[in-house]
């Protein structure tokens, strides 16, 4: 099963076949050359030249889902980043958790280009702790390609206060520099959104982060023995 908060590759759905893990209304893949990856199923798999390479989905149609079995770690408000490429406009995508909408129609911008990678950003999706099906599903409009799904936590605090798996991170957003406060080792990757690792290193109960970053919006990952946790922070 695949965690929230986390990166969920866009390829790696469930097992299952056609009608019963996904949908996909065509059988066998329609990319030429066909990759080398998951190729008894029918969904549209292609080589991916974002950051990060790998693979994506392409040719995702009016109708068609792919479910992915979820463990969400905490009952809590998750930050959603959906990386996306299409050429044209109006397509839309929507998710559901056991049967329960909880994005709708979220916009897909029109990145002039089947590799051209922008993100789809849907704020405050409450989830629940536990085991899930995320079920995605492609709006009303044909054709878009989906690199992956990132679910980060909301992390909004300008003083010290332990925020998730007694994690503190501060200020944020922040100028320059920024504080990881974890009892313990752990490791951290800082990623921008396109995927691409920044800075990684280790620490151990507090290190202070100084970096030129543009401003934005980054994903920290920290990991510690028994979890990680993805978080979402501003250079202002």
């Amino acid at each position: 099963e695949l965690q929230i908060p986390g990166t969920i590759q866009a390829e790696e759905y469930d097992l299952g076949g056609n009608g019963i893990a996904y949908m996909d209304d065509t059988p066998s893949s329609e990319v030429t050359p066909v990759v080398n990856y998951r190729t008894n199923e029918d969904v549209d798999i292609e080589t991916c030249t974002d950051a990060g390479g790998g693979y994506n989905l392409g040719f995702f149609t009016v109708g068609e889902w792919l479910e992915y079995t979820v463990n969400v770690a905490n009952t809590a408000s998750y930050i959603l980043d959906i990386r996306v490429a299409c050429n044209g406009d109006g397509r839309t995508l929507s998710l559901s958790m056991d049967g329960n909408t909880i994005a709708n129609t979220i916009a897909v911008p029109n990145t002039t280009g089947w590799q051209t990678w922008s993100n789809a950003t849907v704020n405050n999706i409450p989830l629940t702790a536990g085991k899930h099906i995320l079920r995605m599903t492609v709006g009303a409009s044909s054709f878009v390609n989906i690199n992956y799904l990132t679910f980060s936590s909301v992390v909004t605090n300008t003083d010290e206060q332990t925020f998730e798996n007694n994690i503190s991170i501060f200020p944020n957003p922040f100028d320059n520099t920024f504080k990881i406060n974890n009892k313990g080792n752990f490791k951290f990757k800082l990623y921008d959104m396109t995927g691409r690792v920044l800075i990684q290193g280790y620490g151990e109960d507090e290190i202070s982060i100084n970096e030129m970053l543009s401003e934005g919006y980054y994903l920290l990952d920290i990991k510690t023995e028994t979890k990680t946790t993805t978080l979402k922070i501003q250079k202002q």
